[in-house]
């Protein structure tokens, strides 16, 4: 089995540098370059969870008799939104399975009684 480079060799002149090739991607990637992967993933992030809290308070202000929120209720609505739509999903798949379906319909989602 031959091994092949990922780098190119250039003539410059009278000296010849190894370019690294477009195609294929570098053999390792430094520990600075994983880094500002993760900081730009976690700025992302960040700043969704920031316009969704915006968003939240914002309808929690549109009512006439809200007055003022405080920073942490948008916070925890948000999780419960989200704990509300991961028991709604999980309970729709079982009605999925038990009609031996692999795709989740919204008569899925219809049928799932919550009890609690």
């Amino acid at each position: 089995m031959a091994y092949t480079s990922p780098y190119h060799m250039v003539a410059s002149g009278s000296s010849t540098v190894a370019v690294h090739s477009p195609i294929e991607p570098p053999a390792t990637f430094s520990t600075s370059q994983h880094q500002l992967a993760y900081q730009q993933a976690h700025n992302v992030h960040h700043q969704q969870q920031q316009q969704q809290q915006q968003q939240l308070q914002k309808i929690m202000k549109a009512d006439e008799d809200v007055r003022m929120v405080s920073a942490e209720t948008p916070v925890i609505f948000a999780k419960a939104c989200e704990m509300f739509i991961l028991e709604l999903t999980l309970r729709s798949w079982i009605n999925v399975e038990e009609n031996k379906r692999r795709t989740l319909q919204k008569n899925d989602i219809a049928a799932c009684h919550f009890k609690d």
